[in-house]
């Protein structure tokens, strides 16, 4: 399955959901450093989870851009003195971009994002189908 693929062909196939997702977070971060992303599907939503300890909701933006969630941001190094030699070096800074495509329709309007515990947890409503009657019209002969 590839991202050109319509994503409703992805529910013929339970697990190709979960391949889905994953290649498009792991393909579409280009950045300095890549925070840790869950992003699942439930029957009434689509949920992106982002690991991102040590920041104020300030220092990144999340944006909806067509069917592309979209979280970029900045994580500052502390301003401590100058170490004299590192022991370890495992902590992640610089700018980062994460983008995750949203296999269906959401309600734009009731989108959440909370940022807590260094965690920021953006829940996407899916757009429910909105049937419409159309009057048929008989054409005069």
């Amino acid at each position: 399955m590839t991202m050109s693929d319509n994503p409703e062909k992805l529910n013929q196939d339970p697990m190709a959901s979960v391949r889905w997702v994953r290649q498009l977070v792991v393909m579409r971060r280009t950045s300095q450093w890549h925070p840790a992303t869950d992003a699942y599907e439930t029957p009434d939503r689509f949920t992106v989870i982002v690991e991102l300890p040590g920041m104020r909701s300030g220092d990144f933006s999340v944006n909806l851009t067509d069917q592309r969630l979209i979280i970029v941001g900045k994580r500052e190094r502390p301003s401590e003195d100058a170490p004299t030699a590192y022991h370890q070096l495992e902590v992640q800074y610089g700018e980062f971009r994460v983008e995750v495509l949203i296999p269906f329709l959401v309600e734009r309007e009731q989108i959440t994002a909370v940022y807590e515990d260094g965690f920021l947890r953006v829940d996407l409503p899916r757009r429910r189908s909105q049937s419409h009657a159309i009057q048929v019209i008989r054409a005069e002969d």
